[in-house]
């Protein structure tokens, strides 16, 4: 018996002031090729970030292995299923090799897979360690779909997999071999999801959908065409979120760039105006030796800005089971620059450790929280209209209050 991966229920989608979906319907199950088709703007993108949950309803439910994931009410809970996707923009960042990408989008799910053959398939397995920046746009297509496949090859369970314009950007050659695997996946059980403004699918669709009709066409599915035998995937250790920030702001050092910058400007710039040293006996005092440490927290996650590339968030938000952080970065970074900051404001005499702790505590905390009014502002409509720098006043009156409790 077919199992139902995703289901979507009367769901009404607006993007901006335009009404893309409107009481849509849609059901995926064990064995489907659903095929999208229709203008530009006709939603077929949207119903496939609909379908992995990454857009706000007005109304309806969206359900992942008959469990609630999404609704016009504004819930939301974890899929309960895998869920493999290329979106439109790839979705891949260019300070991730083509290998580490791929195993992430893998290990997600613990399990792992041979690159290799599917790399050769793609001409991709002599760029395997090459960072994604130094592609082709073509090369980086691929590896997008890469990541949306082999997470379903490798998976023991039932997958959904989406593609939207997977044809896009790929060579006649490449677009055979892709095919040949959609077939293959079908016939292991998973579901998928694809769009294409060309007719190179409609003969391994179940399901063509006109968007532009609404209107809805059933094929007999094809049997899969003789294939060597690809590798099966094995259990691994699962990608941590955190793991994969780390390495990330390591790697661009952006963590330097982005907060630490900042806490430096910040201490210049008191020890330019301050006749110094200023010890640590008022709550002024206080103000400036930890001031180093606000700027940190209140800089945010520069992750979060290097994961807007290429819609790097969405990914990881319909793929992963959390959203790639710097975990303790903020913390060490303000044990760091409170030691300084205390040492050069108020001598080196006058350094505590319980200081040095206060000053960590303040950056890591804030930081976090400025993190997650990112990840908030992300699903609004038109993210880089709002500043997010307007919302960090209402911190002052905690940092304030922090003050006065450690002057007494």
């Amino acid at each position: 018996m077919t199992r139902t991966l995703a289901q979507l229920q009367r769901v009404t989608v607006r993007r901006g002031m335009n009404l893309v979906l409107k009481d849509k319907s849609f059901e995926v199950k064990q064995e489907d090729i659903h095929l999208l088709v229709g203008t530009n703007g006709s939603g077929k993108s949207t119903l496939i970030e609909s379908l992995a949950g990454l857009t706000t309803f007005e109304q309806g439910t969206l359900q992942h292995g008959g469990e609630l994931v999404a609704d016009g009410e504004g819930r939301r809970k974890r899929s309960t299923i895998h869920v493999a996707i290329a979106l439109q923009s790839n979705g891949v960042m260019g300070s991730e090799t083509i290998a580490e990408h791929l195993e992430f989008a893998t290990s997600m799910y613990g399990r792992s897979i041979d690159q290799a053959p599917f790399l050769e398939a793609f001409s991709l397995l002599h760029r395997k360690h090459d960072l994604v920046a130094t592609l082709s746009a073509g090369q980086r297509r691929k590896v997008a779909i890469l990541a949306a496949i082999l997470p379903a090859f490798a998976s023991a369970s039932p997958t959904m997999i989406l593609l939207d314009e997977p044809d896009a950007g790929l060579d006649e050659g490449s677009i055979q071999t892709l095919t040949m695997w959609l077939r293959a996946l079908q016939h292991n059980g998973h579901g998928i999801v694809l769009s294409s403004h060309q007719g190179v699918f409609e003969s391994l669709a179940t399901h063509i959908h006109s968007l532009d009709n609404n209107t809805v066409q059933q094929h007999t599915a094809l049997e899969p065409p003789a294939q060597k035998e690809m590798p099966f995937g094995k259990e691994c250790k699962r990608t941590r979120p955190s793991s994969f920030g780390l390495r990330q702001q390591f790697r661009t050092m952006r963590w330097l760039s982005h907060n630490g910058l900042a806490a430096m400007m910040t201490l210049g710039v008191l020890m330019a105006i301050l006749s110094l040293p200023i010890g640590t006996n008022s709550i002024d005092h206080l103000g400036f030796i930890l001031a180093p440490a606000l700027a940190i927290g209140l800089c945010g996650d520069g992750l979060v800005i290097m994961l807007r590339e290429e819609r790097s968030l969405s990914w990881w938000k319909a793929t992963s089971y959390g959203t790639p952080h710097s975990s303790w970065l903020p913390f060490l970074l303000g044990v760091v620059v409170t030691f300084l900051s205390n040492s050069i404001l108020a001598g080196i005499d006058q350094t505590t450790t319980e200081l040095v702790m206060v000053g960590s505590l303040l950056a890591g905390i804030i930081a976090h929280i400025m993190r997650l009014v990112q990840l908030q502002v992300e699903q609004l409509a038109r993210p880089h209209a709002v500043f997010i720098g307007l919302l960090t006043p209402v911190l002052i009156l905690p940092f304030a209050l922090l003050l006065d409790f450690l002057s007494q």
